[in-house]
């Protein structure tokens, strides 16, 4: 594909996209000629419209039909022609005002911030949830069950609480329970739990002179539990889509809507795709055949951090012809927003 367009073109195919953002249907010469008010004549717009159709920037769905922008054409849209609108005080105070409230949850805020950018963009609203592993220990708690088995509660400075089941080799009572509990919070509180497992292997000798065979057992235990990808239930959540089908984006395209319906019964494809984001800062933007689930979509992604790490992100996911040059933004301001509130109401423990 030949990028390197004349300025002429540039604009052309920027006024193409900004008609089919809004209407949803193919763009002619004169409309282009009536509403941008060109010193130019519907003939050389059309011969532009078909240097760009030769391109691979725009095509003729039928015969005698005005043009449609391609995937292509999205990508160099966002790459290089979009001009980024301010987002309002109003707009921003309104996300802000709406997950500000000391008494909200980690996943209360999760989903707040899915639910008000969904309805801000019509589109539908995602937020990754942090991996428990990632953000600090708060609490350790064991708590004997019938038998052998002990629950191990474990609660991260977000709130976030991870339950794991141990089996013991010997009785164990409550007391002994609590004083594992007791050591762990005292020595390993403010750790992440990649941090705690890693100091308890390297002080295992020194668990084991310390306390009782059957304590130290269970911290052993507990340093060996499995902390792996698969072991930790990851978490989306999606708000809008009934919204966005109201909107009547896949009109003419009831396949993309059927596949749309089906992407939200398994979360985890949704998950793999907005997820992509958590890697790197910053807005990212994928477009059309990008996400292998779903070509007709676009997603834009930004992450959120607390004390420089980044713990999730949220974004929006719409169609192609989306209205980017707001949603980025917006993306961009609620990111922004969820990253202050978590560094603000979960201050780092010390």
């Amino acid at each position: 594909m030949n990028s390197q367009l004349t300025d002429r073109m540039n604009r052309i195919l920027q006024y193409v996209i900004n008609e089919y953002i809004d209407t949803g249907e193919p763009v002619g010469s004169r409309t282009i000629v009536k509403k941008y008010n060109l010193n130019l004549s519907s003939a050389t717009i059309r011969n532009i419209m078909a240097d760009l159709e030769d391109s691979g920037y725009l095509f003729q769905p039928y015969t005698s039909a005005g043009r449609v922008p391609t995937k292509e054409a999205f990508q160099y849209y966002v790459d290089s022609l979009i001009q980024l609108r301010d987002i309002s005080d109003e707009l921003r105070n309104k996300v802000m005002d709406s997950i500000k409230g000391n008494e909200l949850k980690l996943s209360n805020i999760c989903t707040r911030v899915s639910d008000i950018i969904s309805n801000i963009t019509n589109c539908i609203g995602v937020v990754v949830v942090p991996d428990i592993r990632m953000s600090s220990l708060k609490h350790i708690e064991f708590l004997k069950l019938g038998g052998n088995k002990i629950l191990v509660i474990i609660v991260n400075e977000l709130g976030q609480v991870q339950n794991k089941l141990l089996d013991t080799d010997s009785k164990i009572t409550q007391d002994e329970l609590n004083r594992v509990s007791s050591y762990l919070n005292e020595k390993f509180s403010g750790k992440s739990i990649f941090e705690v497992k890693k100091r308890i292997l390297n002080e295992l000798e020194f668990v084991k002179n310390s306390f009782n065979k059957k304590i130290s057992s269970l911290i052993d235990k507990f340093s060996h539990i499995e902390w792996t990808d698969s072991a930790v239930q990851k978490d989306i959540i999606v708000k809008g889509l009934k919204n966005f089908i109201k909107n009547d984006y896949f009109k003419e395209d009831i396949e993309s809507l059927k596949k749309l319906l089906s992407l939200f019964d398994e979360k985890n494809k949704i998950l793999n795709m907005v997820e992509q984001s958590i890697k790197t800062p910053g807005i990212q933007i994928f477009i059309g055949s990008q996400n292998q689930e779903f070509e007709n979509l676009s997603v834009v992604t930004s992450s959120y951090s607390k004390n420089g790490v980044i713990l999730g992100s949220l974004g929006v996911i719409g169609p192609l012809r989306m209205k980017y040059d707001t949603i980025i933004p917006i993306v961009d301001c609620a990111a922004q927003i969820i990253t202050t509130v978590l560094n603000d109401k979960f201050r780092r423990l010390t």
